[in-house]
């Protein structure tokens, strides 16, 4: 199991429109699971975090980002990935 891995992962979802769909479709979690594993992934829960940038504790934003999110931009770190790829990070982050 690795960060390593688990970056592979999320750059795998944000690429491969195929991948991510057949996350966001999975049946169950066991299946996102299978997924997964099948795919050459190997990672925990917490490595999936670290290397999505989650740590679980207060997340320091800078100033740019606060302006663009109060006035109504999106800020890089709330765009870098879209809904589709997030959503399914979120589903394969449920099933590990």
């Amino acid at each position: 199991m690795s960060v390593e891995s688990a970056q592979d992962f999320l750059d795998k979802v944000k690429s491969d429109d195929a991948f991510r769909q057949a996350l966001e479709q999975a049946a169950s979690d066991e299946a996102r699971k299978k997924l997964v594993a099948e795919s050459g992934f190997d990672f925990t829960k917490e490595e999936l975090k670290e290397a999505a940038g989650v740590t679980g504790g207060p997340q320091k934003i800078d100033e740019k980002d606060l302006e663009a999110v109060a006035g109504g931009g999106a800020a890089a770190w709330v765009s870098a990935t879209g809904s589709a790829a997030a959503g399914a990070i979120g589903a394969a982050a449920a099933a590990i």
